[in-house]
């Protein structure tokens, strides 16, 4: 016993308050060396101090305790990493998040006395030829995709001659929730293509928009919808 921790030095060296301590014995991510038959009492090891600190550390980023289990226990080094990125992106969806409320806030603030920030217009579109690619993923998966599938559309249309270089990107929603979108990403096009691997084209019919002109960077345009 001379070489172990009781739990309440243990809990003072790390940081970690007893209850938390228990919690982590509770679930299999830190388990006290050995615990006492007959007075229950909890003891640890010096050796255990590193995975302590690491704990500490994940929970002070607000790692769910599932997730740092994963991640202390991964099979090999290679896994950790996938999942600490996996983390780390998270936490940049979460502030740009952030960022997108700041920004409609300030909107907000510089128009108050404004029924609406934009002016909204309605026209007819005609008819038209698309090259599209569907997709469907998350909200923040789909914001970081759309300027890639754009620059994939503007190759392969230019390749075959047909993009219409004046005429801007459509987005069209066919599917919307906090968890899922499923979004068609096209550009118009001068006549109708072969389509090739997830490129398709296709005729987007005749309609009436309400439409309204933004000028700032792509990223503010989430505040128009």
């Amino acid at each position: 016993m001379r070489d172990l921790i009781s739990i309440g030095q243990f809990a003072q060296i790390t940081r970690l308050t007893i209850k938390a301590l228990h919690i982590y014995d509770a679930i299999g991510l830190l388990r006290p060396v050995v615990i006492d038959a007959d007075s229950g009492y909890r003891y640890y090891s010096i050796t255990q101090l590193p995975m302590a600190r690491r704990i500490r550390l994940l929970r002070s980023i607000d790692m769910p305790l599932e997730t740092i289990h994963a991640v202390l226990h991964a099979p090999t080094p290679a896994a950790m990493d996938a999942l600490l990125h996996e983390y780390q992106q998270r936490i940049a969806d979460r502030i740009a998040k952030d960022r997108q409320a700041l920004s409609l806030l300030q909107q907000l603030i510089d128009h108050q006395a404004d029924d609406m920030a934009f002016s909204v217009q309605v026209k007819e579109l005609p008819a038209g030829f698309i090259a599209s690619i569907r997709i469907q993923a998350t909200p923040a998966d789909e914001s970081r995709m759309i300027p890639a599938l754009i620059d994939e559309l503007h190759t392969y249309t230019t390749q075959l001659g047909v993009r219409c270089h004046g005429d801007p990107p459509v987005r069209i929603s066919h599917e919307y929730s906090e968890d899922m979108v499923d979004t068609e990403i096209a550009i118009p096009i001068a006549k109708l293509v072969a389509g090739a691997g997830r490129i398709t084209s296709r005729v987007l019919e005749a309609c009436s928009v309400a439409y309204v002109v933004h000028v700032g960077p792509h990223a503010d345009l989430w505040a128009i919808y």
